[in-house]
């Protein structure tokens, strides 16, 4: 068994995060969300943890502990359809009594939309980087964000791209981090040297600001040594290099973790 049980200070940041790369295959995983009544002799939160995961013994999953809002999220490899059977069996067994309500479902349409109603209500208000990562995890499809100020690159790579999903290209900084505001993207490619501005210094003000799981690949014809060290520091994952070409494009949406196949959108 492997369960691995988020200790941070707030795990909504990490449960969206989770869903979303977990969502490119939705039959494979499951959740079981409990919500814990706020009635006399209830138990907390962190005794119903350790009740489900003893009781859950066997799976391989992760569990996100909201103890403010007195609710639980499990989330558990699904492959072998286990897991739906278990968290199904335990609501009809009533795990933990009436003060427990749980829900189950895969992250296929349906459970996706329960979940994003479940962890939207958990996201504290004026949180501006979890409602960026929950318009992410929402989303059935794809968004890519394209800032260079090259058209011939922005048209090449805009082609390459739309059959994957919703394709934004621009070559003016502002309008990228509104455009990024505004869509959530899965995976952004930003140029290294703009006018008048370091796409580097860009990607860094966007995981600093709004989005620390922002997913960058940058563009440049440069590949110096002092370039691509500027690329690691940023926290750009990726690197391709002018004049682009399709498979160096393919190879870098394939690694985004929160990239959805088309057999997952179908």
């Amino acid at each position: 068994m492997s369960v691995f049980i988020n200790l941070a200070k707030s795990p909504i940041e990490d449960a969206i995060h989770s869903v979303a790369v977990k969502k490119s295959n939705p039959k494979d995983w499951a959740y079981l969300h409990v919500k814990i009544d706020d009635v006399a002799n209830a138990p907390q939160s962190g005794d119903v943890e350790r009740a489900l995961v003893q009781k859950f013994v066997g799976l391989e999953m992760e569990v996100f502990n909201f103890a403010e809002q007195r609710e639980i999220m499990m989330i558990a490899d699904n492959r072998s359809r286990q897991a739906m059977s278990v968290f199904n069996r335990a609501i009809f067994d009533r795990v933990g009594g009436g003060a427990l309500k749980l829900v189950a479902n895969d992250l296929t349409e349906k459970g996706m939309e329960q979940v994003s109603k479940i962890l939207g209500r958990l996201v504290p208000e004026g949180d501006s980087a979890v409602r960026v990562s929950l318009a992410r995890m929402s989303r059935p499809s794809n968004c890519i964000l394209i800032l260079d100020d090259d058209p011939m690159v922005l048209k090449t790579m805009e082609f390459a791209l739309k059959g994957f999903g919703y394709v934004g290209t621009t070559a003016v900084p502002n309008e990228f981090l509104a455009m990024y505001k505004e869509y959530a993207p899965n995976i952004v490619f930003v140029d290294i040297h703009l006018k008048g501005f370091k796409g580097t210094n860009i990607v860094n003000a966007i995981r600093r600001q709004f989005d620390p799981q922002a997913y960058a690949v940058m563009i440049s014809a440069d590949a110096t040594k002092d370039t691509v060290m500027s690329v690691r520091e940023c926290g750009a994952k990726g690197y391709i290099v002018k004049p682009v070409s399709r498979d160096a494009i393919y190879v870098q949406i394939m690694k985004a973790p929160t990239f959805v196949s088309k057999a997952a959108t179908a």
